[in-house]
């Protein structure tokens, strides 16, 4: 009866050493992509060709909440209203030109709230924010669609 006995060789050593090298490189890349900033978060939303009244219902300091999961995801720093503009095209002339919508404005809302930025993006409040997101946000007086227009970064 011959015994097989198992032994440890030289691919044996390389191959241990290969794995362990392919284990470091990850670990280097994956921990080199978590860099976050957290604190506070600047961001901005628009709310689009609406009506007069829901601008008259949010004030700088009101809170924000998402009105599906109904979590806050922030406090309003300053409103700019303008007048709601929309481009047609001008047959006669060949050319797109920009009107004004009557009856409607644009509302800019800066809002600040808790959070934090890394490459994969920007979170507040658990709220996931990204550049041109469909939001439908609430306040105490209002509820509404509105599209995230600018993030700024933690602080």
């Amino acid at each position: 009866m011959s015994e097989n006995k198992k032994r440890f060789n030289l691919i044996d050593l390389l191959i241990i050493v290969v794995i362990i090298g392919v284990v470091f490189v990850a670990w280097q890349y994956l921990s080199a992509g978590n860099k976050v900033a957290e604190g506070t978060v600047t961001y901005k939303i628009n709310i689009l060709k609406t009506e007069q009244n829901v601008a008259d219902e949010i004030q700088v300091g009101d809170k924000i909440f998402d009105s599906v999961k109904n979590f806050e995801i922030g406090e309003v720093k300053e409103i700019v209203v303008t007048d709601a503009t929309e481009s047609v095209y001008d047959e006669v002339n060949n050319v797109f030109k920009t009107v004004t919508v009557p009856e409607r404005i644009d509302i800019l809302i800066t809002v600040e709230g808790n959070g934090k930025t890394d490459e994969s993006g920007t979170v507040v409040n658990g709220y996931e924010l990204t550049v041109g997101k469909k939001m439908y946000i609430k306040g105490s007086n209002f509820a509404t669609e509105a599209i995230a227009w600018e993030i700024g970064g933690g602080k």
